[in-house]
């Protein structure tokens, strides 16, 4: 089956273009967050990649967008860019350094109430 990546998401007219240039339109967002764009299947039964693109029976192929991915795919961009680099490179220095920290000491306070607790029941004859 066809990738999703080979479909263009066109903003203007809130669709997915296909290789073959067919428009697939907005049908429904489901209760995750996913908008569904379906194709025409009068347009799909003729087409000459519809045995790569789908499976479906009615000729229909969907392509489903989270209503967050406009959002992700900004921030995906700044991240690439070469101020975003830095700043994930100074991120990496503080802010996960001081999470494994936490972590750490975390597992130490679990690790050292685990053997008071082993020491505690174990102290007693059985």
């Amino acid at each position: 089956m066809m990738r999703k990546s080979k479909f263009v998401h066109d903003a203007e007219v809130d669709g997915y273009r296909c290789p073959e240039g067919q428009l697939l339109t907005y049908a429904t967002t489901d209760r995750n967050g996913y908008r569904h764009y379906t194709s025409d299947p009068a347009i799909c039964r003729d087409c000459p990649l519809l045995a790569s693109c789908t499976t479906n029976g009615k000729a229909v192929r969907t392509i489903t967008r989270h209503v967050w991915a406009d959002a992700r795919e900004r921030t995906d961009a700044n991240r690439l860019k070469p101020w975003g680099k830095a700043v994930y490179k100074r991120r990496k220095e503080t802010v996960e350094r001081m999470r494994a920290a936490k972590a750490v000491c975390l597992e130490l306070v679990i690790s050292s109430k685990s053997m008071a607790y082993v020491m505690r029941y174990s102290d007693f004859p059985h």
